[in-house]
């Protein structure tokens, strides 16, 4: 049977993976300076933790640089592999979510729906992306800037295999964030008629400080809860910390201001990096159809050659 352009199909869902992926790979290696200051910033508590503590988050990158500028990148690795895999995993979850939710219902997916579908995947990814969270916070954190595999191998041997799912509760409260910050970027998109770099950028750093600023009491308590767990492997204490606690630990010596330690450094990094990918996305999305078309329109041209009926 020969050929026709329907054979030739365009996995908008698939597509939007491999776009999201090349997305993040691009904004994580931009703002990864500001990831690495606003991780440690986060990560401490004043009057608990021992060793160097940081009163600003300009402290912290005067003492990265004391190494070189590529002291900004440390544990940069990680952290770019775990951004490609969470968002290309993202976005197939959350596609194939909504495609057999739209099935089901015989209809476009309102606000709730979407946000509902979104904190599914989110949790599903988190399954996957949850123990690459926690190694790569444990190698920006460490000042001897030991190597990822043996922050592994030390996680694996004090807590187990399954201790690198420990908090992963924390994981899931946050699994809203992507869901409400793509979903509002989407409409926002759809409702304004953004197509240029510098709408979509400007689009992406909106949704992003709207979100963050809601859940950020969140974002620090897990931060806290895995540092806590880091610093029960390395001294055997075998406690097993609880999100609440840490944010009850961060209320008990820092105040409710506590709460939003580092609030600028991460507003700074995540809507920068949510900027920078959302607009790589789109682009990344509009080259692939271009890619695509242009396939097509030669798999025609050819096709018409070809005497009448011979075949492909």
């Amino acid at each position: 049977m020969p050929w026709s352009v329907w054979d030739i199909s365009f996995d908008t869902t698939t597509t939007a993976a491999v776009a999201g992926g090349a997305g993040a790979a691009v904004a994580c290696l931009t703002v990864h300076p500001l990831e690495i200051i606003k991780t440690r910033m986060q990560a401490q508590v004043r009057g608990v933790d021992g060793g160097r503590t940081y009163a600003s988050s300009l402290e912290v990158a005067q003492h990265l640089l004391q190494t070189g500028p590529l002291g900004l990148w440390q544990g940069s690795g990680p952290v770019l592999f775990r951004a490609i895999v969470a968002d290309a995993l993202y976005f197939l979850v959350s596609g194939r979510f909504e495609e057999w939710a739209r099935s089901v219902l015989r209809r476009r997916l309102g606000a709730a729906e979407a946000i509902l579908c979104g904190v599914l995947s989110a949790c599903a990814c988190n399954l996957i992306c949850h123990p690459i969270d926690l190694v790569c916070q444990r190698a920006m954190c460490d000042p001897e800037r030991r190597p990822v595999r043996w922050h592994l191998g030390e996680l694996v041997r004090t807590l187990g295999m399954f201790g690198l799912w420990r908090g992963i509760s924390a994981s899931f409260v946050l699994s809203l964030i992507p869901a409400l910050q793509f979903t509002a970027f989407e409409r926002l998109k759809r409702l304004t008629g953004a197509t240029r770099s510098g709408q979509l950028f400007a689009l992406g750093v909106i949704t992003k400080i709207c979100t963050l600023t809601t859940v950020y009491p969140l974002i620090r308590g897990k931060v806290r809860l895995q540092a806590k767990l880091e610093k029960g492997a390395e001294d055997g204490s075998g406690e097993a910390p609880s999100f609440v606690g840490a944010l009850q630990e961060v209320i008990q010596h820092e105040g409710m201001e506590g709460l939003f330690k580092g609030w600028s450094g991460q507003i700074a990094k995540s809507a920068l990096g949510s900027a920078v990918a959302a607009t790589s996305k789109e682009k990344v999305t509009t080259l692939m159809r271009g890619l695509v078309m242009k396939l097509i329109v030669d798999f025609e041209q050819e096709k018409s050659k070809i005497a009448p009926g011979g075949e492909l």
